[in-house]
C-alpha cells in the first residue's frame, strides 16, 4: 500500500472500528495525555506558532496530524502496541525568517506504524521507534528539510523517499532482521543509512548529482544494494561482519 493510500485508509475507517475519542483544532499551545485503546484523534494546525504535545497509552490508537503555514511544532508520544500516526504537512519557512515545521513521534511498543508526509521546505522531522516490528514510512517533496528515523528493535521496517534539493536524512536501526529501503531524486542531499545487528538489508536509490552518501553495517549475513543514475556523487559504504 502506497503512504497515500494508508493515510487515506487510515482517515475513513468507520466508527465501528474507531472510537471517536477526539478531534482538536488546535491554535496556540495545547498538551493532552490520552489512555485507553482504539481513540482517534485528529490534529489540525494552521497559521503559525502552533503547537501540540500527547501522550498517549493503550492500544490501536490513531492520530492524525495536519500542519499549514510556519513555526508548528507538535510531539507524539505513544505507548502501546498498534498504534498508528499520520502526518501531512504543507510547511515551509516564512518570508518574515519563521522556521518550518518540527515533527517529533516517539513509539514505544510493537507493531507500530509512522506515516509522514511532507511537501514543505526547512522543516524537522524525527521519528523514534522502539521494540519489535515496528514501521517508519517518510516521503519529503521539498528543499532543506532534516529527517532522522531511528528504530531499536527486531524486524522493523523503514521506507523513505525524498525529492528535492539540500535535503538531509539519518536513517539508523539497531536490532536484528531489518530493512530499510531509500530513494533519493535530486541534488546536494546528504544520506546516512546505519545498521547494527545480524541479518538487516539496505537499499538505496539515487537520481541526481552531488549528493553525498553514508553507509554503515555491522553484523553478520547483511545485505546491501545501490541503484545510481547521476554524476559527482561521493559515498562512503562500509560492512564489518
Amino acid at each position: 500500500m502506497s503512504l497515500i493510500s494508508f493515510i487515506k485508509v487510515s482517515l475513513l475507517m468507520p466508527n465501528r472500528i474507531w472510537k471517536i475519542f477526539a478531534a482538536l483544532l488546535l491554535s496556540g499551545v495545547h498538551t493532552s495525555i490520552l489512555a485507553n485503546d482504539a481513540n482517534l484523534v485528529n490534529i489540525k494546525q494552521i497559521g503559525s506558532e502552533d503547537s501540540a504535545s500527547i501522550l498517549q497509552y493503550g492500544t490501536s490508537n490513531l492520530i492524525a496530524i495536519e500542519q499549514v503555514g510556519s513555526d508548528h511544532q507538535v510531539i507524539i508520544t505513544q505507548k502501546g502496541n498498534d498504534n498508528q500516526t499520520t502526518v501531512k504537512s504543507t510547511s515551509s519557512m516564512s518570508s518574515t525568517g519563521m522556521q518550518g515545521a518540527t515533527i517529533d513521534v516517539f513509539q514505544n511498543g510493537q507493531s507500530n506504524r509512522t506515516a509522514i508526509i511532507d511537501e514543505g521546505q526547512q522543516n524537522t522531522i524525527t521519528v523514534q521507534q522502539q521494540q519489535d516490528k515496528n514501521e517508519t514510512i517518510i516521503a519529503v517533496h521539498g528543499l532543506y528539510n532534516e529527517v532522522s528515523a531511528y528504530q531499536d528493535g527486531y524486524d522493523q521496517g523503514s521506507v523513505i523517499n525524498i525529492t528535492g534539493d539540500g535535503n538531509s536524512l539519518e536513517q539508523q536501526q539497531n536490532g536484528d532482521e531489518n530493512a530499510s529501503t531509500t530513494d533519493v531524486t535530486g541534488n546536494g542531499n546528504y544520506i546516512t543509512q546505519i545498521q547494527e545487528g545480524g541479518g538487516n538489508h539496505a537499499s538505496l536509490q539515487i537520481v541526481g548529482v552531488n549528493n553525498t552518501v553514508t553507509q554503515a553495517q555491522t553484523g553478520n549475513g547483511l545485505g546491501y544494494s545501490l541503484s545510481v543514475n547521476s554524476n559527482g556523487q561521493v559515498f562512503s559504504i562500509m560492512q564489518n561482519q
